[in-house]
């Protein structure tokens, strides 16, 4: 019972922390607007290196939080249990789920109706990246962004839910459908979510939370490239979640792994 409250009191806390840094951007770009007559509210345009600065200083400030809260707690990082090496084959197996997470977006996106008016709507959040100042704009969604994403969910908020005793697939839907919910718009949540859960199950397999920061770097930094590049229909699914099947089969159990170290 006192895991359980604790997990209802420091997920909230901890996405609250990742909220309000997210809200300094938005408050931060209203600014811009006012101040530096930026193009859109949205800080893209001509805005876009204080949005790419703004993103940058939220997961910095963000992971500098989650420390401080886990040193206060007085836990001991070298005992936590995702923290296992990136092995050959897990390399192997972070290409194949690159590619595979991008085959699945990309038919998510596309071929489902609702999903691509909603991405109609969001279609100028992802133009961005092609314009001018694109190093600091990966920079901030490529390595700072998806770097504090797994350290919040796949790192804080599912280790939660497991010390609350919560059944370990369930815990990982649930990390997941947060994961989606806090990309904010609903073209994202269709498709964030979905790998989020595929996230969360391989960290459950690898016991390395190094491999879904992987994963996350290359899948932002490629994804756009990739669903340019390969044609989507019913076979490029299917390819992709053979690829995927691939990839969990080449990320062995490491409970073995983990033994072995302590030893």
């Amino acid at each position: 019972m006192k895991n359980v409250i604790k997990c209802l009191f420091l997920i909230p806390l901890y996405m609250a922390i990742y909220f309000a840094m997210m809200m300094f951007g938005v408050i931060y770009n209203i600014a811009a607007v006012l101040v530096f007559k930026a193009d859109e509210i949205s800080g893209f345009g001509v805005g876009e290196v204080q949005y790419s600065l703004v993103t940058i200083f939220t997961a910095f400030v963000s992971l500098l939080i989650y420390y401080l809260i886990i040193k206060a707690r007085e836990i001991d990082l070298n005992k936590y249990e995702y923290n296992n090496p990136v092995r050959f084959l897990d390399v192997i197996s972070i290409i194949f789920s690159v590619l595979s997470l991008s085959g699945i977006v990309s038919f998510i996106v596309t071929k489902i109706p609702i999903v691509r008016k909603w991405g109609e709507q969001a279609e100028e959040y992802f133009n961005f990246i092609e314009k001018e100042n694109a190093l600091l704009v990966i920079l901030a969604v490529v390595v700072a962004g998806p770097i504090a994403e797994e350290v919040l969910f796949r790192g804080l908020v599912y280790s939660e839910l497991v010390n609350a005793k919560m059944p370990k697939a369930l815990a990982i839907i649930t990390q997941g459908v947060l994961f989606g919910i806090m990309h904010g718009n609903l073209y994202q949540i269709s498709y964030a979510t979905v790998i989020g859960i595929v996230l969360g199950v391989i960290l459950e397999k690898s016991k390395s939370i190094y491999v879904t920061v992987l994963i996350h770097i290359f899948y932002n930094f490629s994804s756009g490239i990739i669903m340019e590049l390969v044609p989507v229909n019913i076979i490029m699914l299917l390819v992709s979640i053979l690829l995927l099947a691939i990839s969990l089969v080449l990320i062995r159990p490491r409970k073995e792994v983990g033994k072995a170290s302590a030893a």
